[in-house]
């Protein structure tokens, strides 16, 4: 979905939603929840318009309807699983320029 956001929003708003310091994106259950961290950000995306277009282009790459909704960073959904955050280790691993101490 983030190759297509370029073609469905402005370069500024495109940005922020490919950002993952701007914004953590977490889908489960049919809801796309966005953490959007800084007011700049928030100001950009967390409206009834972009959110509106984020849940149509969501809906059709999922091919069923999705709901978008914005949350707060601190949201329990939008807290990581520690078999999540090994996996993103463990990725990391694989690098031979990654050290670990």
């Amino acid at each position: 979905m983030r190759a297509q956001l370029g073609d469905h929003f402005p370069i500024g708003t495109a940005t922020l939603l490919s950002d993952d310091l701007q914004v953590t994106v977490r889908f489960a259950q049919d809801t796309l929840s966005l953490a959007i961290r800084n007011e700049f950000a928030k100001n950009m995306i967390d409206r009834p318009d972009v959110l509106a277009a984020l849940a149509q282009l969501a809906t059709q790459t999922a091919g069923r309807p999705v709901q978008v909704r914005s949350v707060s960073p601190d949201a329990p959904e939008m807290q990581r699983s520690a078999e999540e955050l090994n996996a993103r280790l463990d990725a990391l691993k694989q690098f031979d320029i990654v050290q670990f101490k």
